[in-house]
């Protein structure tokens, strides 16, 4: 018989009103960015990228790399 041993851990975030308030802004542009990704036709990454990468950009401010 083997013996598996289970653990779990809790982490509870903290954030600042400051660190919130970034958290809550970074969380509603991946919204509005899921919002025009829902509008494309787009099948594959490149189709994505090509018909909604720079309106994400313009909509969002989302940096280059969280888009």
């Amino acid at each position: 018989m083997i013996l598996k041993l289970q653990t779990t851990m809790a982490l509870v975030l903290s954030p600042s009103p400051e660190e919130r308030r970034a958290l809550d802004a970074t969380l509603a542009a991946y919204r509005r960015a899921m919002e025009i990704l829902d509008g494309t036709k787009g099948a594959n990454l490149v189709a994505l990228h090509e018909e909604a990468y720079e309106e994400i950009r313009a909509q969002t401010g989302l940096p280059s790399r969280m888009a």
